[in-house]
Parts: structure tokens; sequence; C-alpha cells
């Protein structure tokens, strides 16, 4: 900000002067402002005329001047050099070391005011801006100098309001808004404006229907295209979609909507546009009937029947059964083929070859309109749109079985021993319909046991276990096998070398030898072990020796057969001095 310098008076006049000041009102309706800080401000064209006095508070006098070169003295104005500072200088008459400045803020600037639209939802067409929802306009006001008195806005012609806070704008339609300030000496900046359009309308889509009965009904040359409207920006987007399941695609403009992708029967065209602000319509729906096939038919089984992806399988004991709908005109008649056979009119279900494999049952029915195909279809030809083809597979055999023992056996000539805790595994696969499941019965006795899991039988004695397997259509296999089960442990005998003491009739002498041995009534000894009084456990060799003199002995024996059952015995006795 430039400075400015005059000298007030000559220095000799200051010797009788004790003060001056400058005249004006602090206001800024007569143009001149006083801050707090007692720093005075006034518009840079007003004049400035001083006056001076010998006290602060004492009478004022106009202080004469007179043009350089000219006698005539009169009052004249001082006019300041535009907008700026502009200081009085004085130098003191007592101490010229000291000097006073006495400054004038000239203010010849209006304050500057900015505005700001706030929103995501921006589109210029045509050098119109455009403002979609939630529109928020800031304003903003700076000055240089004095500092802004006001700040006014006037939207929409509602007259001039004071400035305080954020405005929003959502009404439809054009829209002006006007703003200006002013500062503290009176400077009115010149009022701006800004015109433009709020859009917060969505589009409007209707769709057109060429080739509809009065109940919806529609076929593939049906035409369907939507006409689109929006009243201000335009439309951008149009999406639409047939059913729920489908996703949304784009519309372009003037085409027909594709219907060969869909199938015969209820549909429901979904659509919705938006606009280049965003304005979203509501979704909007047309339900209609496309009718593009020949009566609808379905295949059902009479019997056993089993399913698995594509493929059916049934059992020699199945009927097939064609049913045949047409919501129109009716059926007339219905047609069927086995494996590339003949073609014969259905009149009853019928039964499948009685030939295991896959059978192809060809069948297609035509309605009272002689409806046999596909309206605009490419290839016209009969037979690629009338026949409906299932490919079945007979099933004749069921599962095969199979079975393993898991944990001890012994085979003793023809008969196979196993353990209590021998388990059977039980076995079945299907590679035709599949397992179904698998039963068993022990000694042909009750009802059939559902298999799981391997499971054991406690019971000693000879056994016969009947396996029985159900494939998806109810074949039935069986097989039987037979087995003992052993549940009993072997007998354990001993016998020492030499006869106990005559009066105590467990004492030994030391040198003794005991012999152990046992017996099994099913299988075979498989080990002998034993323990000398709580001590390891040892395997038995032939015989127990090495004992000490005057000593008590308890000798744990432990024998086991080939099946894993186990019996245990304790021998108690003592040694003598020798």
């Amino acid at each position: 900000m430039k400075k400015k310098y005059f000298l007030l008076l000559a220095t000799f006049l200051f010797i009788f002067l004790f003060s001056f000041n400058i005249s004006a009102q602090t206001d800024s309706l007569s143009g001149t402002y006083v801050d707090e800080e007692g720093k005075y401000y006034q518009q840079a064209e007003l004049p400035v005329y001083l006056h001076i006095s010998t006290s602060p508070n004492g009478e004022k006098t106009p202080l004469s001047g007179k043009k350089v070169g000219e006698k005539e003295i009169s009052v004249q104005p001082i006019i300041l050099d535009g907008h700026g500072v502009h200081i009085l200088k004085h130098s003191d008459g007592q101490n010229p070391r000291n000097s006073y400045e006495y400054i004038i803020y000239a203010d010849g600037l209006p304050p500057n005011s900015t505005s700001k639209f706030i929103t995501p939802y921006v589109y210029r067409k045509n050098g119109t801006t455009f403002y979609g929802q939630d529109l928020q306009i800031k304003l903003d006001v700076k000055d240089q100098m004095s500092g802004v008195e006001g700040f006014y806005f006037n939207l929409d012609g509602m007259g001039n309001q004071p400035y305080t806070n954020t405005i929003s704008v959502d009404s439809e339609g054009e829209h002006s808004l006007k703003y200006f300030s002013l500062d503290k000496v009176g400077n009115v900046e010149t009022e701006n404006m800004k015109e433009f359009v709020v859009d917060v309308s969505p589009p409007i889509s209707t769709y057109n229907v060429v080739g509809i009965n009065s109940e919806n009904v529609i076929s593939l040359g049906t035409k369907i295209y939507f006409t689109l409207e929006d009243n201000n920006v335009g439309v951008k987007n149009t999406f639409y979609r047939f059913d729920e399941q489908q996703n949304w695609k784009p519309y372009y403009n003037k085409r027909n909507l594709p219907l060969k992708s869909l199938d015969d029967g209820n549909h429901t065209l979904h659509f919705y546009s938006t606009d280049y602000l965003k304005n979203e319509e509501a979704k909007q729906s047309f339900t209609f009937y496309l009718d593009r096939t020949a009566p609808i038919m379905s295949a059902d089984v009479l019997g056993d029947k089993f399913i698995v992806g594509q493929q059916v399988y049934f059992s020699g004991r199945t009927k097939l059964k064609l049913t045949a709908v047409d919501n129109k005109s009716g059926v007339k008649e219905v047609w069927y083929s086995i494996d590339g056979g003949e073609w014969a009119s259905y009149n009853d279900p019928f039964y499948l070859p009685s030939k295991s494999g896959t059978h192809t049952i060809r069948y297609y029915a035509v309605d009272n309109t002689d409806n046999k195909g596909v309206e605009g279809a490419i290839d016209p030809r009969f037979d690629t749109y009338r026949h409906n083809v299932s490919a079945v597979y007979v099933d004749l055999t069921g599962p095969k079985l199979g079975y393993n023992y898991q944990g001890k056996t012994f085979k003793k000539g023809d008969i196979l021993y196993i353990s209590p805790e021998t388990n059977l595994k039980l076995t079945a696969t299907d590679s035709e319909s599949g397992l179904q499941n698998v039963t068993y019965k022990i000694n042909g006795q009750g009802e059939e046991i559902e298999y799981d899991t391997p499971f054991n039988v406690r019971e000693s004695g000879m056994q016969s276990l009947e396996i029985i397997g159900y494939d998806n259509v109810n074949n039935r296999n069986t097989i039987t096998t037979s087995f003992a089960v052993d549940a009993e442990a072997p007998t354990i005998f001993y016998h020492f070398s030499t006869t106990p003491d005559e009066n105590r009739e467990i004492a030994y002498p030391s040198y003794v030898q005991l012999f152990l041995g046992a017996q099994d009534g099913q299988t075979n000894t498989e080990s002998i072990y034993y323990r000398i009084n709580g001590g390891a456990k040892r395997l038995y060799n032939g015989k127990v020796s090495g004992f000490a003199k005057n000593k008590s002995y308890t000798i744990l024996v432990e024998v086991k057969d080939k099946l894993g059952n186990i019996a245990e015995e304790e021998i108690i006795f003592e040694t003598l001095e020798y």
C-alpha cells in the first residue's frame, strides 16, 4: 500500500499551536470511519479540511491557506492522491529530533465478493449451467482497507437480504442470484449476478409395444421400444432387464428390445432412466406372456426312478408317463419314439426296454392350432423344435457287495475264526444308478440292520452274516458268509521241578525251576509272559529259575491266543534257606 507524505504547516507555526484535527463524521454514510484503535478511514475521493486548536478539547479554527505564489488567503481542502495511506508529518519545534506522523487511510476500493456452488451434480449445456440435488451456494467477501460493513444477496428477485450462511436452492427451474457488499466508508461493490438452472426431476421413460393382445400376450414378432424425455439436461442412460434374475443392460435409443433369449411364459420387463445430473427415475415394469413354443411337455415316472445330474435311471418295473399342456388352444396329439424307432401315438404309460443301458426317448405334442415350432426361427424344420429328448438308463441289477475283517483272524481248516474285537466292514458299489443303502442280518434273525460303520460280533460260536444292498432304483442283491467267534481265553497250567517242603506246602528249595504252559480250545497260544514280584514283563522261554533263598514270590502269568484273547493267573510260593 503506497504512502504519501505532505508537510502540515511551516515549522515555526507549531511554536504557538498545540493541536490540530481532521474534521469528518465517523460513519459509512458520510464516507468516514474510525476503528477501535483510532485509525481514521475515509473515501479516497473526499476532500480533507484542517482545523487547529491549542488544546485537545478547545475551540477549533479552520486552517486557512494560500496558493503558492499568490497573496489571497482562504480555507482550501486537501485533495488526496487516490487510494492508499496518506501521512501528515511534523517535526517537533522544541526537539527537532522528534517527528510525528498523522495518518489518513484513503479507501478508494470497494470490497470484492465471490460465490461458490457446492454440489456433485453439475452439467453445462449450450452455455447454461445446470445443478442437481442438494445445491448449496456459499458467498465470500474480502476488503483491502476499512473492512466490510454489509454483505447482501437477492435470490430470484426476493429483495436484498443480509448474507449470514450458506444458501440452499432445491426448487426446480431457472434462478438468478445477485449479491454485493459495501465497506465501512461507503464504497459499494458493483452487483454480481449468476444465472443458473436447478434440475431435480428424473427423466420419464415410456414403453411402447407393437403387436400385443388384450391379455398382454406377445410373440417373437412383437416390437418393444422406449420413448424418453427429460425437461432440462436430457436423458443420459436408460437401463432394462427381463425378470429379476437378469443383469441390467443399457438401452440404445430407438432400438427394439431383444426377445429371442426369453423362454416361453410370463416375464416382467423392468426399466428406468437417469439424466446427466444423476436424477434417477423410479423403476417401472411391464408384465407380459411370451408364447413362442409348442405345448409344454413333461415325462413322469411310474415306479422306481433316480436322477443324477442330467442322467435318469429306471428299473425294469418302471413305466414312463407323458403329459402335454397348452395354455392357449389345447393339446391335439402326442407322439413318442424309443431309441430312434418309429413314431407312435401316445395314449397310455409304457414300459421301457428290458435291456440294461442308456435309452433315448423322444416326444412332442401338437396343439389345436398346429403350433409345431418356434415362430421366427431361422431354421423352420419341424424336427428341430418339436422334439423333447430324454436320455434314460434302465438299471436291472443290484449293487456289487463285499466285506472284509478289520482285526485278528485265524483260519482253521474251512472255518475262519475272529475275535469279539474284530470289526466287519461291508462294501458295496453300483456303477449304474448308484448305491442307495446296505443292510445286514446275523444268523437270519430279526429285521435288517442299517449299515453305516464297521461292527463286531461278540457272541462265541459259529455265525452267519447276510449282506443286502439296494441301488437307487431299488434293485436288491445279497451275499452270505459264515465265521466263528472265539471269545474264550487260553487255559494256563504250571508245575515246579521239585516237590514242596513237607511242613510248608508252598515252600520250595531256592534252586527250584518253574515250568509254564497253556492250552487254547479253538485257535492256538501265541505268547506267554510273566512278571516276578511286579517287576518287568518277560517272555517265557522254557523255564523260570534263579530264585533267592528265604524269599516270597508272586509270579503273574499272562497268556494270549492268536485272536488276542488274554488269560492271567498268579502263582504264589516261598523259597527255603537252601
